[in-house]
């Protein structure tokens, strides 16, 4: 599998943190946040679901080859 059991948990907690902070952005350099030997992604766009100005969740987008995601790609993602 291409993460273990202990790895999708820390990944969880992660994806967590980023629903909670209700942000949207994009990260190119993910290795500033995302330690690559556990999850080898390269780069990362997310943006909140909101409802009513509540946080519910967050789309998150990434890629395994390096990437640089534009605010266009940002725009787009955002208008899903």
């Amino acid at each position: 599998p291409l993460l273990s059991r202990k790895d999708l948990f820390a990944t969880r907690h992660t994806i967590r943190a980023l629903a909670a902070n209700g942000r949207t952005e994009i990260v190119n350099e993910i290795s500033d946040i995302i330690d690559p030997n556990w999850l080898p992604v390269q780069a990362m766009m997310h943006a909140a679901l909101k409802v009513k100005n509540r946080s519910i969740g967050t789309i998150i987008l990434t890629s395994f080859e390096p990437a640089t995601y534009a605010a266009a790609d940002l725009k787009l993602l955002t208008t899903l």
